[in-house]
């Protein structure tokens, strides 16, 4: 009873069918139809926009988002970068992976 375990399942994060973008500024061409989540309003027109006001709420928010992401066909998702403190680390991180 020899159990085979994918090695790339260790550490999977949820990731949307979409492509997820970082972004530290707002000086980007979007592509439709697109998302948005972070901490600042972006001037940008997006399909679908989450203004956070916190890094928590950002961390605590981002898998829904996500999942919304999904169920409205969103092609891409642009996520605002933090600074890499406290809980921004873990978000970070989430986003990296989510990225890839």
């Amino acid at each position: 009873n020899d159990v085979v375990k994918s090695p790339g399942l260790k550490h999977r994060h949820y990731a949307p069918r979409a492509k997820v973008v970082l972004i530290s500024n707002f000086k980007f061409q979007i592509s439709n139809p697109s998302a948005f989540i972070g901490l600042n309003m972006p001037e940008a027109e997006f399909d679908l926009k989450k203004i956070c006001a916190s890094a928590e709420e950002y961390a605590h928010e981002l898998f829904a988002f996500f999942r919304e992401c999904d169920r409205e066909n969103i092609a891409t998702v642009y996520c605002e970068i933090v600074p890499e403190k406290g809980i921004g680390s873990a978000l970070m991180d989430r986003l990296k992976r989510a990225a890839e």
